[in-house]
């Protein structure tokens, strides 16, 4: 028997009909799944940028390289020496998009030790992260809802023309990070916070905690001020970091970007 004869006698048995069935399906399941990842790129994309842009966010993490962030938000718009003597050769990025600002402090190996998202709208709000609790967002949920443990210390002062406040919380290690940090960062969201709880609020006066003498009734009352303010910005250190590093992120009041360099933006 000649080797076509063969060959069309076997197209013709049910267990090839059963194969060739079978691989059809299988083709037509592939190419379905890369139209539908198509459209859910294109609508991401095109239709609702900002969850991919949320997904993003979510991706940022401490110990990655700086080319990694720059992958997922694009070039940093700034790239300076991070303006602390005890590390000079550490760099401060700063990426800038309508909805956001990042900025990322890295080592002399390029290794993110640092960053912080800070909204810059009031409709654009990514998750916090999980240790603060589920589903709360900045810009929207109050320093009162963050449903975890007391912080570990509070960061409230205040010049001519703005705010700062943040707290710090202490999570051993969970998910590679020592430090968490939330807070509002002088920026263009959630201006509302601050009309809410302005520095001549009859009960909670930010000059006079600022300026109270005894340590634990300042935190008291620098945590109640704090409590109706709607955070926007929160900041992550590494737990590789340095305890030095981590002390002069934790007291300082530039969380997030600063105001005076986000104007340009």
């Amino acid at each position: 028997m000649k080797l076509e004869e063969q060959a069309e006698k076997v197209k013709k048995t049910q267990w090839f009909r059963d194969i060739a069935l079978v691989v059809t399906i299988i083709a037509s399941i592939g190419g379905l799944l890369v139209n539908v990842k198509e459209i859910n790129n294109f609508f991401a994309n095109n239709i609702f940028p900002e969850r991919g842009l949320y997904k993003n966010i979510e991706k940022l993490n401490t110990g990655a390289q700086v080319a990694y962030f720059d992958k997922l938000i694009g070039k940093p718009v700034m790239i300076k020496p991070w303006s602390n003597e005890q590390f000079p050769k550490y760099k401060e990025y700063v990426y800038v998009n309508d909805d956001f600002f990042v900025k990322s402090i890295a080592d002399e190996t390029n290794t993110v030790l640092y960053y912080a998202i800070t909204t810059r709208k009031d409709d654009f709000n990514p998750k916090f992260p999980l240790v603060f609790g589920n589903n709360l967002k900045l810009g929207k949920n109050k320093m009162s809802d963050i449903n975890t443990a007391q912080p570990e210390s509070i960061v409230l002062d205040y010049s001519a023309k703005f705010l700062y406040y943040h707290e710090n919380y202490y999570y051993g290690g969970i998910g590679n990070y020592r430090y968490y940090l939330i807070g509002y960062s002088p920026s263009e969201c959630c201006k509302e916070a601050t009309d809410s709880n302005n520095l001549n609020d009859v009960n909670y006066n930010v000059p006079e905690i600022v300026r109270e003498k005894d340590k634990d009734e300042k935190e008291k009352k620098a945590e109640a001020f704090g409590s109706s303010l709607v955070p926007n910005t929160y900041g992550v250190i590494s737990e590789k970091a340095s305890s030095e590093f981590s002390e002069q992120i934790k007291e300082g009041y530039d969380m997030g970007v600063d105001y005076l360099e986000a104007v340009p933006f």
